[in-house]
């Protein structure tokens, strides 16, 4: 089901660390929640587009379009840290640093305080561009009828001033009679 393919980032088991000389323990989000599903096995519910996933092969990418009502929507870790070598060649200047762009989460273990953290994640999105059939029937529904309202505006403005300025100037006259 969708709900199925709608996973949290489970942290992997803790490891100490410290902060400001606190000791802390730290939660890593493990490689394998972004491993292909030949990989990790659990993964094969976001393998939902096989041209994209190369026939669930690829690592590094979460399709979350079944959690979000089917909207293209894929995440990675930053620089396509952990992913497959396939998915760098159409993209220049990547330097995934495992430092840099892992999601971590330092916990103190007496109190459960978050003392620091990071959420590193990229939304990717598929792009498009509107079609020469759409984008007729929008100018047709929308656009034209803007224009048609501005030039409405201008007119009735126009219109407006003209009248003002008329009543203006008789009301002038009419006081320059009453004066003699």
């Amino acid at each position: 089901s969708a709900l199925m393919r709608c996973q949290s980032l489970l942290p992997c088991p803790r490891v100490m660390n410290t902060v400001k000389e606190i000791l802390l323990y730290r939660f890593t989000v493990p490689p394998s929640i972004f491993a292909s599903s030949t990989t990790n096995p659990d993964n094969i519910c976001f393998c939902t587009d096989m041209e994209l996933s190369q026939n669930c092969t690829l690592a590094g990418i979460l399709d979350l379009s079944s959690c979000k009502e089917g909207k293209p929507v894929y995440i990675t870790l930053p620089h396509f840290l952990h992913a497959s070598k396939e998915l760098f060649h159409n993209v220049e200047g990547l330097k995934p640093v495992e430092e840099e762009h892992k999601i971590f989460l330092d916990v103190e273990p007496t109190t459960g305080f978050t003392l620091h953290y990071a959420k590193r994640l990229q939304m990717n999105l598929k792009t498009a561009i509107i079609g020469d059939e759409k984008a007729e029937l929008f100018r047709s529904k929308v656009t034209d009828k803007i224009k048609l309202l501005n030039i409405i505006q201008i007119l009735l403005i126009t219109l407006g001033s003209g009248m003002f300025l008329g009543f203006f100037i008789a009301f002038c006259i009419c006081r320059k009679k009453n004066s003699k």
